[in-house]
């Protein structure tokens, strides 16, 4: 279990590193059929500040509906916050409202998060999904397949969780 934990902070330091990074012009890109939304309503900022009132009254519900002590919520668009709103608290023992600042425990949704960060790498053009994830993790070249012909661990196996690593060892 730790080499898979140490694996996967490995992909999310990658992931934060090179999003950051300049983009090579000699950069493998496998994205080359995806082509990002296009937006042209110059009205679409206002329309999604209009939903406010009804997106506030789906997040409340939700978390009635869920019994949730608290939830805090931001729409974002064009790579900007539009708005954001929080009910309930963050922490309910000290009865701590929650506000857009607070912070809580996320969880698993660090794989999804870091699933997208590498997209967005791939979208970039800065990597291959089936590239050998030791390109970018030194540690998995000391990994020891079952079998002599088993084909190396990809990122996109990482992503998909089909890495089928041999031993959960440390």
């Amino acid at each position: 279990m730790k080499a898979h934990v140490r694996a996967t902070c490995w992909i999310v330091c990658f992931a934060l590193l090179h999003a950051f990074a300049p983009a090579s012009k000699s950069a493998p890109s496998d994205a080359g059929s995806h082509k990002p939304a296009v937006f042209t309503d110059p009205d679409r900022s206002e329309k999604v500040k209009s939903t406010a009132a009804a997106v506030a009254g789906i997040f409340k519900q939700f978390m009635e509906s869920r019994h949730l002590p608290g939830l805090v919520y931001g729409v974002v668009l064009d790579g900007e916050l539009v708005y954001s709103g929080s009910f309930g608290y963050a922490n309910l023992e000290q009865k701590t409202p929650a506000h857009a600042q607070s912070l809580f425990r996320i969880a698993s949704m660090s794989k999804s998060v870091t699933a997208l960060a590498i997209l967005q790498l791939r979208d970039a053009g800065k990597l291959h999904l089936d590239e050998p994830a030791s390109k970018y993790i030194p540690e998995m070249k000391k990994l020891r397949y079952l079998t002599k012909d088993a084909p190396e661990i990809t990122i996109r196996d990482l992503m998909t969780h089909g890495a089928g690593f041999p031993e959960d060892n440390p």
